[in-house]
């Protein structure tokens, strides 16, 4: 038999079909690893924290810049609302409410502050931050207390009110000076009353607010509501808005997954990956936190469980571009996301469940930890059987092609038996001998952790023999 090469890896995660139909491009396990590289596997990169250690879980975040220049990152755990310029982060107030997350919006150059606990299905008293003055009546005069602000249009927006969650709030158009709203008596809309279900999260999609439950969709054109799917959210925070598509977790129709929506019916974009969503605890789907990092939408999971493995702090990835899946495994585990600009520089912000608020490097940092923890990478390829699945074979020797690799492990099985380990990627080009095992296919598996720079993995050939044939 041949020399057969695989130097493209594009298609990324994939376990929903048979080994016979999934193409060798893609991957069986793909953890720590993107693929911005048309090609090539590379390992991603890391995030460090912000300023000191805050004492609880991060609650909410959120970016607020005024028209005066000034800006803050605004961070919320049990009581305490805290504001950073970039660095340590300062207490403001410990006026909120203990056990609620935090959802804000600016508008007229104030942060409109929404809490709600959806455990004990309480709602705090909607605030208002106005520079760094914190209150509960500028500008809120006949606001109801609600879940969620969101901006849409020339309005805000407060959605799913104490005693009415399943209707929405709207103020007046701000006044000529720009810094004063009302809050008409008659500028409440029902979105489906007590249908059994509420209001969980919006989204402003291409001019139109998209108002989700946990198992329907609605559009308002602030005339009137639409409903345009019977699939909706758990979690308002899940929702990612790139302006033209609206990108968010649902579990509707008992079916865990990740969608899109531009108008129309919201399209199913994780079929590739059903397993990994299948395998998301479900005590964890109201604390889904997707954002997006460059080409990557990343919904942070929590834990999921594949069979016997269980992987914690897990983030199932969606490259737009390539329309591909990987999985990442963080350190922490995050709850709440913004971004902030530091330096002329925006980069994502989330905040963890031990009371840190880390930011995410992007292309050009050279951050390679997760907050000084090793990064651990993991892929693995299809079971190859190099076009010949009949026939059982061995490889005699083979080569590797990378950059950065410093320490990269390469093992290989056949016919699902024991890993071997073939050797230790140290170079561009490294070369090895031949696997003991036999078999009608082969798995490769890469593994490295370290605190180096990102490997870059761009194939490898091998030479493979007949060992027997069926006639």
């Amino acid at each position: 038999m041949p020399i057969v090469s695989f130097k493209e890896f594009t298609g990324m995660l994939q376990t929903r079909t048979s080994r016979f139909l999934r193409p060798p491009n893609e991957l069986t396990r793909a953890i720590n690893v993107v693929s911005d590289i048309t090609g090539a596997i590379r390992k991603r990169l890391g995030y460090s924290i912000i300023g000191s250690t805050l004492t609880n879980s991060i609650s909410g975040l959120h970016s607020y810049y005024r028209l005066n220049g000034d800006a803050y990152l605004i961070a919320t755990e049990t009581s305490n609302l805290h504001t950073s310029t970039g660095g340590a982060f300062s207490a403001l107030s410990s006026a909120l409410a203990s056990g609620a997350k935090y959802e804000m919006a600016t508008f007229v150059d104030e942060v409109f502050i929404c809490g709600y606990n959806s455990s004990a299905r309480t709602f705090d008293t909607i605030r208002n931050l106005d520079g760094l003055t914190l209150g509960t009546t500028n500008n809120l005069s006949g606001a109801t207390n609600a879940k969620i602000p969101i901006v849409f249009r020339q309005r805000l927006y407060l959605i799913s009110l104490t005693g009415r969650r399943s209707a929405f709030q709207y103020s007046a158009v701000p006044t000529s000076s720009g810094t004063i709203i009302t809050w008409p008596t008659d500028n409440i809309e029902e979105v489906r009353t007590d249908d059994g279900d509420e209001l969980i999260g919006a989204a402003n999609v291409s001019n139109r607010l998209v108002l989700f439950k946990q198992n329907s969709m609605h559009e308002w054109n602030e005339s009137s509501i639409t409903q345009v799917a019977e699939i909706g959210t758990t979690s308002h925070r899940s929702i990612v808005n790139t302006g033209s598509y609206c990108f968010f977790f649902s579990r509707s129709k008992n079916l865990k997954g990740f969608y899109v929506y531009a108008g129309g019916q919201p399209k199913l974009l994780s079929n590739k990956i059903q397993e990994w969503c299948d395998g998301i605890a479900d005590a964890s789907l109201d604390d889904i936190v997707g954002f997006r990092q460059g080409e990557n939408i990343i919904w942070n999971v929590g834990t999921i469980t594949i069979g016997a493995e269980t992987f914690t702090n897990s983030a199932l990835v969606y490259n737009m571009a390539n329309n591909v899946w990987s999985h990442f495994q963080y350190d922490d585990a995050f709850l709440a996301y913004a971004p902030f600009i530091i330096s002329g520089t925006e980069r994502p912000y989330l905040g963890s469940s031990d009371g840190e608020v880390h930011q995410m490097a992007i292309t050009g940092d050279t951050v390679y930890t997760d907050n000084t923890v090793a990064i651990p990478a993991l892929f693995r390829t299809n079971k190859l059987d190099f076009g010949a699945s009949e026939d059982k074979k061995r490889i005699s020797r083979t080569k590797w092609f990378s950059q950065n690799a410093q320490g990269v492990q390469v093992r290989a099985r056949a016919d699902d038996g024991n890993w071997e380990s073939i050797g230790q990627l140290t170079k561009t080009v490294n070369e090895f001998g031949g696997l003991s095992s036999k078999g009608h296919y082969f798995e490769f598996e890469f593994s490295e952790s370290s605190a180096n720079p990102p490997f870059i993995f761009e194939g490898f050939s091998a030479s493979v023999e007949l060992d027997t044939k069926f006639d």
